[in-house]
């Protein structure tokens, strides 16, 4: 996962640190992504489409780590 793909999502700066802090451990990413979601909703009033994208961005993490 790139920044880029982060910042489509509508994360704010400092989930985007979080996010680094987490390095490869997918289940810290996971746990950021899902505990800063509100937080990142309110902050950036996220559309439709861009919730969605972060919604697919965790479904997407969960699977990878169950491979």
């Amino acid at each position: 996962m790139d920044e880029m793909h982060f910042s489509e999502a509508g994360c704010d700066r400092a989930t985007l640190r979080r996010i680094q802090g987490c390095g490869d451990d997918v289940d810290a990413l996971i746990a950021v992504l899902e505990g800063r979601r509100e937080d990142i909703l309110r902050a950036v009033h996220l559309k439709e489409d861009q919730l969605c994208r972060l919604d697919y961005l965790i479904h997407r993490l969960r699977k990878e780590r169950e491979e």
